[in-house]
């Protein structure tokens, strides 16, 4: 598109503002078409921001860590893990036990 379409649909807009100010009984409509003036623009320049940002993370300049970092890890102390390990079979040994053999509780009800 040049730019002299698009002034061309610019004053087409501009001139359809003026002939429905002109007859139009109230400014509610004025009001609600700069709302919504207003969001579009607003969502344009959003989008142009997002893309230009995305586009700039994408390529790698923004962002940056450095990669000679040194990085440590912490490991897991083992001997924790047995003892977790363990206590998880003798839960799950006592819950087979109860599952096959049912503990014998008296009804407080007779």
């Amino acid at each position: 598109m040049d730019i002299e379409k698009i002034k061309q649909i610019l004053n087409k807009y501009i001139l359809l503002i003026k002939f429905s100010r002109r007859h139009s009984n109230s400014k509610i409509y004025s009001h609600w078409e700069i709302i919504l003036v207003v969001f579009f623009i607003f969502n344009a320049l959003l989008l142009v921001f997002s893309s230009y940002l995305f586009l700039q993370i994408n390529e790698g300049g923004i962002f940056l860590v450095e990669q000679n970092q040194y990085v440590r890890i912490n490991t897991i102390d083992r001997g924790a893990l047995r003892e977790l390990l363990a206590s998880f079979d003798v839960k799950d040994a006592l819950f087979e036990d109860r599952t096959v053999y049912a503990p014998r509780i008296s009804n407080p009800s007779r």
